[in-house]
């Protein structure tokens, strides 16, 4: 039985860059979603149909993909 637990690999922790990074991912993908979550207020706020509004989605996709490529 000592054997087994000799060979067991330590367990190691992950940089803190890592968890930097899901924070990160986390947050963008959680702008995008709600942005779309408030997409009616928007619409009234900015007096436009909920169609034109929801092109702010596509320009925010857009701007973070470009974004992303720099």
């Amino acid at each position: 039985m000592a054997l087994a637990t000799e060979t067991a690999s330590p367990r190691t922790r992950l940089p803190l860059a890592v968890y930097v990074l899901a924070l990160g991912t986390f947050c963008v993908g959680t702008s995008e979603f709600m942005l779309a979550g408030l997409l009616p207020q928007l619409a009234d706020g900015l007096d436009v149909s909920i169609s034109r509004a929801g092109l702010l989605i596509t320009a925010f996709a857009i701007g973070m993909t470009l974004g992303a490529r720099s």
